[in-house]
């Protein structure tokens, strides 16, 4: 077995097709190392190669100065930026294009398309792109698909993003670190405008498109539920080679039956016909275990896992339901490496509050109504006898439907037993409180909740109104994920004094 030799720059360049402008002479003829693209100064090793990215907070153009200049071999930058600076060195050194970030998109697929074409070993084809969508799950099943394929291959085969790195620039990012050796590439697909799932699908022609939902997070930006449906299901289309797709849901089964002719479906066994991965919740007992049955197409397998997070079922059969349609062994081994899985931070992350008998349960990486009363229906399935405490926030981005979204999850939380006390956060979110079963306080927003004689009374207690469970769960920007840290931080400081 050779080595797979790597394309020049000027190889590479082709694959920019119109988005390049120039190519600096002195490139050409070297070596395209895609592992050693950096976007970010902070980190970038001697000799790579520098992307300027222009987003919401900074732009790398700015960072372009002699000393990044002298480090790096290659700097792609806009073609405003270089016809703006008078640098010979830059001109020496430059890849101009006429937008990083789209060029960082063509890199990658050009990158993706070579190793499929040039793989060194005869009996692989270049890498299996998974690829993962949804409106709720996305970065769980990530997890889960991952773990199952390192199981099935090893870890030097599997390329995986850490956290969530689902859009145009976090998927190039990822597709980059493929080797000769990658075997599989997971990928996660998100999406905040209409045709985003389109584009990276188009970029990756993934060999599986997974579809997990369709709920309305984003609504404020897409406009309608019917505008989300057709934008996740886009990634079962534009070059996908096989979809599959979550089966119980049935206009998401509609929606995608009419974009992908090869399409298949993973869901709750018994929901009819079509399904090459199946689950089966064998014991819903109060116990912190999920207990799962799977049932492949060609193979079955038996787990149990602590990550019993809303959707974790879910997730442990779509990546079981990958490995069966992949590979025609390694399931044994990937069912016992999802079962010693754990949730992930932020998304239902137990962490003790110090006190021996109570724990958070960090559900606060991100919300919408869809994920909140999955989170509290888990909380009913498998902590249904443990004395609660919800702290919940905004739900952002759900545009002139905020209000009556809010106001929809105050059913599910009528329906929660042993619920002690309703804590809610930011605008909109005191409509969760609506008939609630328990004493129910308002706080206009993180900080007004921490500077409370409420929090103080809680840490001079030691304890949340002396619940077992403390559920935490809001958009990101709320805050409410760093209330573990500021917790234990007024523990401290309490006992220090």
């Amino acid at each position: 077995m050779t080595e797979m030799q790597l394309p020049t720059w000027e190889q590479a360049s082709k694959w920019l097709n119109d988005e390049l402008v120039i190519l600096a002479e002195d490139l050409k003829a070297s070596t395209f190392y895609p592992q050693k693209i950096f976007s970010d100064t902070r980190s970038i090793p001697q000799q790579s190669s520098f992307i300027a990215i222009k987003g919401e907070r900074f732009d790398g153009h700015n960072f372009i100065d002699s000393k990044l200049l002298s480090s790096v071999s290659a700097v792609i930058c806009s073609q405003e930026h270089f016809f703006d600076v008078d640098s010979p060195e830059l001109r020496s050194k430059a890849i101009v294009v006429k937008d990083t970030i789209r060029a960082y998109g063509k890199l990658a697929s050009g990158w993706l398309a070579w190793l499929r074409k040039n793989g060194h070993n005869p009996l692989v084809s270049g890498p299996k792109v998974v690829a993962i969508t949804g409106s709720v799950g996305k970065t769980t099943t990530k997890k889960m698909v991952a773990a199952a394929l390192v199981a099935a291959l090893g870890k030097d085969k599997v390329v995986a993003p850490p956290g969530s790195f689902n859009n145009e620039i976090g998927v190039p990012k990822t597709i980059l670190q493929c080797t000769a050796a990658t075997r599989c590439v997971v990928l996660e697909f998100g999406a905040r405008n209409v045709g985003d799932i389109k584009l990276l699908t188009a970029l990756t022609e993934p060999d599986i498109g997974i579809c997990l939902n369709a709920g309305d997070s984003h609504i404020g930006v897409f406009g309608s539920y019917e505008n989300i449906l057709q934008e996740k299901t886009e990634i079962l289309a534009n070059g996908t080679k096989l979809g599959f797709c979550f089966g119980d849901q049935q206009d998401l089964r509609e929606a995608a039956d009419k974009k992908c002719s090869n399409l298949t479906f993973f869901g709750e066994a018994g929901q009819g016909s079509g399904f090459v991965s199946t689950y089966r919740v064998k014991q819903d007992a109060n116990n912190g275990f999920l207990d799962l049955k799977i049932f492949g197409a060609k193979q079955e397998a038996q787990i149990q896992t602590s990550a019993v997070g809303p959707g974790s079922a879910l997730a442990i059969c779509a990546a079981i339901g990958v490995v069966d349609l992949l590979f025609d062994s390694g399931l044994r081994a990937a069912a016992e490496a999802l079962g010693q899985t754990s949730s992930e931070a932020g998304r239902f992350e137990s962490i003790s509050m110090g006190n021996g008998n109570s724990v958070f349960i960090n559900d606060a990486y991100n919300s919408n109504p869809q994920s909140l009363k999955a989170g509290l229906n888990t909380l009913a399935t498998h902590h249904a006898d443990k004395e609660k405490t919800l702290v919940l926030g905004t739900m952002l981005e759900l545009g002139n439907a905020s209000a009556s979204m809010h106001a929809s999850v105050a059913e599910t939380i009528q329906r929660l037993a042993n619920l002690k006390k309703l804590v809610t956060v930011g605008e909109f979110a005191g409509a969760f409180g609506k008939d609630a079963p328990c004493v129910h306080q308002h706080f206009e927003s993180l900080e007004a909740l921490l500077q409370s004689s409420t929090w103080n009374s809680w840490v001079q207690n030691g304890t949340i109104d002396n619940s077992e469970l403390v559920y935490l769960k809001a958009s990101n920007t709320i805050g409410l994920h760093k209330i573990p840290a500021c917790w234990e931080k007024a523990l401290h400081t309490k006992g220090s004094l």
